[in-house]
């Protein structure tokens, strides 16, 4: 699964190179979601940390998560009440109950 998610990098880093694409400016809540998501396996599979960056992972790679970064919008919708805690009650990959035992 690294491997693919790995290698989604490179084209996205492409689509977002585009200079009339700029999603950071006017995200809707479904992109900043879609967003979160992309950054929360990129976390959970080691691809932000310099120094233990898994095999699959290239110089080329790095490089564009750095650019992918740039034109991320901001992953916190300020406008919508209580917007974080529903998406962590109903985000397919944070469960309730792995939500729950953390907060005891």
């Amino acid at each position: 699964m690294m491997e693919e998610l790995c290698a989604l990098l490179l084209p996205l880093d492409a689509i977002l190179s585009h200079e009339d694409f700029q999603p950071q400016l006017s995200p809707t809540p479904l992109l900043t979601t879609r967003y979160r998501n992309l950054w929360l396996l990129c976390v959970l599979f080691g691809f932000t940390n310099a120094a233990k960056r898994p095999e699959c992972m290239t110089e080329w790679h790095a490089q564009a998560l750095m650019r992918i970064a740039d034109k991320t919008p901001p992953i916190v919708l300020e406008d919508t009440y209580g917007f974080i805690s529903a998406e962590l009650e109903y985000n397919p990959i944070l469960r309730q109950d792995y939500l729950q035992e953390a907060c005891f």
